[in-house]
């Protein structure tokens, strides 16, 4: 299943790695692709924090070549392939002998290639601009009867209250149904809400220089 996205900013990337959280399953491998500085490393930091990672404990792999990190429904291997000259070399860290067990992700997957297993999932990440992105994804067929795969294709927004995909077509967007609308709503009168930004007498928001 091949299609992609366009996202404009951090924040809409790190709604698509919810999305693509949701669908993971223990034994997936997901390569990830794309130049130097795209962002793969923070598209994986979304997932891993979306699959219930401690927030701020994944980063670059690199010198390491792989690291773990549990969470809820198991362990997350993250792997860096851009130091490694052969597939050879990556199938020598032993990953391929948990591999059915946990969720793998590999950065600068196409270095390791030839050791991918055959129902890989395939995501290349594109700049298109400062901080825009071209999402490109080659998912197995075998996952579309998975839960969240079509609101992965769609583009489905996620309820900030529920965390479940929202489809444009639903009368409370972007919340999934009146009860999670009003739970948002509480939020802003309790004061759990916090404004990053300031805001005048006017009731606009300072955003500097």
């Amino acid at each position: 299943m091949r299609f992609e996205h366009d996202v404009p900013d951090l924040e809409a990337m790190k709604t698509l790695a919810q999305r693509i959280a949701r669908v993971l399953r223990p034994g997936d491998v997901l390569g990830l692709d794309g130049p130097m500085g795209a962002g793969k490393t923070t598209f994986v930091r979304m997932m891993m924090e979306s699959l219930g990672v401690e927030a701020g404990a994944v980063s670059s792999p690199t010198f390491v070549v792989a690291a773990e990190y549990p969470y809820l429904g198991g362990v997350a291997i993250h792997i860096d392939a851009y130091r490694l000259g052969s597939g050879a070399e990556l199938e020598g860290t032993g990953w391929d002998d948990r591999r059915g067990e946990e969720v793998v992700v590999i950065e600068w997957a196409a270095r390791v290639e030839e050791v991918l297993p055959a129902e890989s999932a395939r995501v290349w990440i594109e700049p298109t601009g400062e901080t825009s992105r071209r999402v490109r994804f080659d998912l197995p067929e075998s996952w579309d009867s998975r839960e969240g795969c079509g609101a992965l294709i769609r583009g489905d927004t996620i309820c900030p209250v529920t965390g479940v995909p929202v489809s444009g077509e639903n009368p409370h967007w972007p919340f999934a149904d009146e009860r999670a609308r009003w739970a948002d709503l509480y939020r802003w009168f309790s004061g759990q809400h916090v404004l990053s930004r300031r805001v005048d007498a006017s009731g606009e928001a300072d955003v500097g220089n």
